[in-house]
């Protein structure tokens, strides 16, 4: 009979290590937080005066926030304000500012261009509106196109991007003719902010998701807020804390990292009446409670299910179906490693393979079996003393 050599351990994997079983509940969800900033922190409120930024970073930091969004200072204000966020451990995620379509007027602050510039290095979107025409105007798509390639060269030197606010009453308005100028303007700095608030005043009457889906390399900002479908008005409808309102961000933000987004989220706070720091504090607690849920059930998925017995039936058949002897001898004896560890999904069929091989070891009197799930055994000092 014919001999081959062989070695005396041979390890044997009888299914992957490293498989992840997501939630159920919020498959797709990311492993931590993503970046959390306010955004119109006291605006839009009647008779509530907006603090400076100084108190407004001392107020986010002590309330957990990464950072906040402000108008584009186009003046030595950009880096004091910039530095007065870096010392308070914050960030600047969002600078806003805007593009004007009205035929023969200038499209944009003449300073802004170099001010983009000056952003090089540091983690911000640069947020435009564009208004001056009524909603989708035809005539607006040459000098939005003209203005957006301007600006996107711009934030290409600074390695920033430019992101389109889709606003209700500006040239864009809707979402997805936003992204109808993104494709128009075919920069690769330009793309689009969702803005959950306008999303569900122009387009609530459309599923979100696809949209997004199709855009997915293209969404350079997001921001959300609690909010109340069908609602006509901002505050106490569209715009809410966390706590409020029926629609789903957690949903939401799935399906955002299932598509690859990985930016900062943004907290929409316009004319959210009362104490600022409480109704930022209890979108806090809301959001931070999305995560622990979030850490609880990826934690409990990822502890394996116990292996089911095998039947006696399928055993018998397993047996039958082996082969009686060996279509070679081996020229020494063999053990072979069944290694059955894995982190996550585990396949039914585990217990089965590693059985089937030990009986197959035995009948042909080819191999001796190990089954183990424990790492040490792949050590070299281990199998050397096999």
């Amino acid at each position: 009979m014919k001999r081959i050599p062989t070695r005396t351990w041979v390890p044997v994997l009888c299914a992957s290590v490293g498989v992840m079983l997501l939630s159920p509940v919020w498959a797709g969800e990311p492993a931590a937080a993503p970046k959390f900033y306010v955004y119109c922190m006291e605006m839009g409120v009647p008779g509530l005066k907006p603090r400076p930024p100084a108190e407004q970073a001392k107020l986010l930091r002590e309330l957990g926030f990464d950072g906040g969004a402000y108008a584009f200072w186009l003046d030595e204000q950009l880096e004091e304000n910039l530095r007065l966020f870096d010392q308070s451990g914050l960030r600047v995620y969002m600078l806003y500012t805007g593009i004007n379509l009205k035929p023969g007027a200038q499209a944009y602050d003449a300073r802004l261009p170099e001010a983009i510039r000056r952003l090089k290095g540091r983690e911000v979107t640069v947020c435009v509106t564009l208004t001056g025409l009524k909603p989708a105007d035809p005539q607006g798509m040459e000098p939005a196109v003209k203005a957006l390639r301007e600006l996107g060269d711009a934030a290409a030197q600074a390695g920033v991007r430019i992101s389109i606010y889709h606003h209700v009453n500006n040239w864009t308005e809707s979402l997805p003719f936003v992204f109808e100028v993104v494709r128009k303007a075919n920069h690769p700095q330009v793309g689009a902010n969702f803005n959950l608030c306008h999303f569900l005043k122009v387009d609530g009457d459309k599923d979100y998701r696809p949209l997004l889906k199709e855009n997915a390399g293209k969404i350079f900002g997001v921001t959300i807020c609690g909010a109340q479908r069908g609602a006509n008005a901002w505050t106490n409808g569209l715009i809410q804390p966390l706590d409020r309102g029926d629609f789903d961000n957690r949903q939401l933000l799935a399906l955002l990292h299932e598509i690859g987004y990985r930016g900062p989220i943004g907290l929409m706070c316009y004319g959210i009446p009362g104490d600022p720091r409480e109704h930022l504090a209890r979108s806090m607690k809301v959001w931070k409670s999305w995560w622990a849920k979030a850490a609880g059930q990826k934690s409990a998925a990822k502890k394996p299910k116990e292996d089911q017995p095998i039947s006696e039936e399928t055993f018998k058949k397993v047996e039958a179906a082996l082969p009686d002897k060996a279509p070679a001898q081996p020229a020494q004896p063999r053990k072979i490693l069944v290694f059955t560890l894995t982190k996550g999904f585990r396949h039914k069929s585990i217990p089965l393979a590693a059985k089937t091989l030990e009986l197959m070891g035995k009948k042909t009197g080819a191999f001796e079996t190990v089954t183990s799930d424990n790492l040490d055994m792949l050590r070299p000092e281990k199998k050397s003393k096999q």
